[in-house]
């Protein structure tokens, strides 16, 4: 079901990076009635499953994410294989891939050993049935979300993860609060609150702080883009140099450009990374020569992957992963 009312895009937008605004911004942002927000509030919520989801700085976690992408060597035990990594603690998202890979998941660890734990538990359970694997630590991940909904607006600011961000400490109760904020389908610290059984302004207070610690980033705005007519690709580039220079040009790209809606920076066979969200998989070839062409002096190999499917997905799927 593709989302056709102007005024829930325009408000879809304006949520696009600060998902926990209250109606009344909107409403002023938008010279808009207040009324008219609430209605396309709820009706995003309940016709098309729009969440806020926080944007958790895994740089002041200690934590680093690994991109993995994967195939299996056979269909006969996929779907258990798939629910075992559904249920791993690091696992913060799962999709499926058309491409050079079948599978992808990110891995959020806090030592480089437990990604060898990780594939070695499966393997364990399934025998030796990864294939044409890849791993991929991501330094950077900056989110610019679906600028495409207002092109002609200015949106100022993006939500950053850093792997090179100071540690904030953080306890048990801490890490409670943000496994329950980054998967419950509620918005409200009432419901977080009473589902880790913790009171109301202990919650709030530690909420507050993990946002003012740079922790908690911001909220997004989270929906599937198939409500918006759009495929989600993303494209892996390497430029075989180490230059800031290649760097800056590589975000440019994805910075002046609405359909990017993430930019990467990595280090392994990939240095960085642009998701997209297109209406078509013809714009790719266009997209692949922007990049080339900005660093045309520079060996360049750009692929492309399609994600099919998000298997699972959540910024923190677990108190385990700070641990």
């Amino acid at each position: 079901m593709t989302i056709k009312d102007p005024l829930l895009c325009k408000v879809l937008s304006a949520l696009n990076l600060k998902a926990h605004q209250s109606v009344e911004v909107t409403a002023k942002q938008l010279r808009v009635k207040t009324h008219r927000v609430q209605y396309a509030r709820r009706a995003l919520s309940e016709r098309y499953g729009l969440t806020s989801l926080p944007f958790i700085n895994y740089g002041r976690l200690g934590v680093v994410s690994y991109l993995v992408l994967f195939s299996l060597r056979s269909d006969k035990r996929r779907s258990q294989i798939i629910q075992e990594m559904i249920k791993h603690p690091r696992v913060g998202w799962l999709g499926e891939l058309a491409g050079s890979f079948e599978l992808g998941c990110a891995l959020l660890v806090t030592d480089v050993a437990q990604v060898g734990d990780f594939f070695q538990s499966i393997c364990d359970s399934f025998g030796d049935v990864f294939s044409n694997r890849q791993i991929i630590p991501r330094l950077t991940f900056e989110w610019f979300g679906r600028r495409y909904l207002s092109p002609t607006t200015k949106q100022h600011g993006s939500l950053t993860y850093s792997a090179r961000d100071t540690i904030v400490s953080v306890d048990p109760l801490d890490l409670k609060i943000l496994t329950a904020l980054a998967n419950s389908r509620s918005e409200a610290v009432q419901s977080v609150a009473k589902e880790i059984g913790a009171s109301y302004p202990t919650v709030i207070r530690r909420v507050r702080r993990l946002e003012e610690t740079g922790v908690i980033e911001g909220y997004l705005a989270s929906i599937d883009p198939e409500h918006l007519n759009r495929e989600a690709y993303r494209t892996l580039i390497q430029t075989g140099t180490s230059s800031r220079d290649a760097a800056a040009r590589i975000r440019k790209i994805a910075e002046d450009d609405p359909r990017a809606t993430y930019f990467v920076e990595a280090i392994g066979p990939w240095e960085f990374e642009i998701g997209w969200e297109l209406e078509s998989a013809r714009e790719l070839s266009a997209i692949t020569a922007t990049i080339s062409g900005a660093l045309s002096n520079r060996l360049v190999q750009v692929q492309v992957l399609n994600e099919l499917s998000d298997l699972t997905w959540s910024f923190f799927p677990s108190e385990l992963v700070v641990s």
